[in-house]
């Protein structure tokens, strides 16, 4: 989904700058720099915890997408068919054309009405 690479973020490369970092924080004799090594990764952490939220919603978001798409394809179909059977004078004492049964039952499968 996105063009970073979340496993190389989370793999070898990341434990091999852990390694330098906490070498770094071992050589150097200031707690400054081992509050930024630490502030440094979690951030890291942070940012990779946020990306894979925001994949996991892109994809729900495109799943919302795919049934809006079936919804209105069967909502078209539904006014396509009493339409047409309006015009051919297949309608009810009031006046209104009724879908085909097919479609009827298409319809209560895509909504989940029983």
């Amino acid at each position: 989904m996105s063009n970073i690479d979340k496993h190389g973020l989370l793999g070898v490369q990341k434990h091999a700058n852990q390694h330098r970092l906490s070498r770094l924080t071992m050589e150097v004799h200031t707690g400054e720099l081992r509050i930024m090594a630490s502030a440094v990764e979690s951030y890291t952490d942070e940012l990779i915890a946020a990306l894979e939220a925001a994949e996991k919603r892109i994809a729900e978001l495109q799943e919302l997408r795919k049934a809006d798409s079936a919804y209105r394809e069967m909502l078209k179909r539904l006014y396509d068919e009493c339409d047409t059977g309006e015009r051919r004078g297949n309608g009810s004492q009031s006046g209104v054309a009724m879908p085909s049964w097919l479609t009827v039952e298409a319809a209560r499968l895509l909504l989940g009405v029983k």
